[in-house]
Formats: C-alpha cells, sequence, structure tokens
C-alpha cells in the first residue's frame, strides 16, 4: 500500500470554551502549526558492573512537549483575547488539532499558554507566536 500524502493546508488549530458542556473553537488566523511534541524520557541505570560497558536505560515518563503555533494577530478577535487571559491566569485550557488527512485525525489534549510574542514587521502583518504547553495525557482520534 502507498502512502499518499496531503496538503497540511486546511489544519485546524481549536480552543475550548471551559463551559461544562465544552465546545472547541476554531482559532482564526493561524498560519504555521507544529507538535504535538511526542517523546519518551529514559533514565539512565548504567552502573560498574553493566554489561559490555554499554549503558542502560529505562523508560519514564511519556510527553507531548509543546504546540507551537503562529497566526495573524487580530487584538479584537476573542480567542486571541483568550490566549492572553490564560496566559497571565495560569489557566489549564482544552485545544485540538485536526489534521487534514483522509481520516481527518485529531489530537486531543489540554495545556498551558506559555509564550506569547508579538510581532509587526514594516513589511508584513502584525503576528503572534504562541507556545503551548502539553499537560498530561494526547488522545488520538
Amino acid at each position: 500500500m502507498a502512502v499518499a500524502p496531503k496538503s497540511a493546508f486546511g489544519s485546524l488549530l481549536k480552543i475550548g470554551d471551559g463551559a461544562s458542556s465544552e465546545t472547541l473553537n476554531t482559532l482564526l488566523g493561524v498560519r504555521n502549526l507544529g507538535g504535538p511534541e511526542y517523546s519518551l524520557e529514559m533514565i539512565d541505570v548504567t552502573h560498574h558492573s553493566s554489561a559490555s560497558a554499554y549503558r542502560e536505560m529505562v523508560a519514564s515518563f511519556l510527553s507531548a512537549g509543546t504546540i507551537p503555533f503562529d497566526l495573524l494577530y487580530d487584538s479584537n478577535d476573542t480567542h486571541h483575547a483568550q490566549l492572553f487571559t490564560d496566559f497571565i491566569a495560569r489557566t489549564l485550557r482544552n485545544f485540538a488539532i485536526v489534521f487534514t488527512d483522509t481520516g481527518t485525525e485529531t489530537h486531543s489534549l489540554s495545556g498551558y499558554v506559555s509564550q506569547l510574542t508579538l510581532a509587526a514587521p514594516i513589511d508584513d502583518a502584525v503576528t503572534m507566536a504562541c507556545v503551548i504547553t502539553v499537560s498530561g495525557a494526547v488522545t488520538r482520534s
């Protein structure tokens, strides 16, 4: 079976509204979207009697890392403003990334807005670079 690559155009980043019956709303203006950055932490348990002088490792915690993204910033956009509110309040928020593959795979997660960087270059639009640090497991569906 051959791999059928898809364009990333149309991928979505959604942010939860925090209500008891939560709705995830699309963050508008997202240009570049990365992550989750899945990794497995390793513990070095090498000791003086380790076989063949090779390091011995034990698997530890899983991490989904961060979700870095850039967006065209609009100070009047409710969801853009929510990113600032969540950053200042240190709010754990639900997010989802919907990819454009055939099955429209979704990665649902909780995370903190851990970085916001505004930019206003003379020859481009006002943008904001953002980072969400994932807390806990990611659900793929």
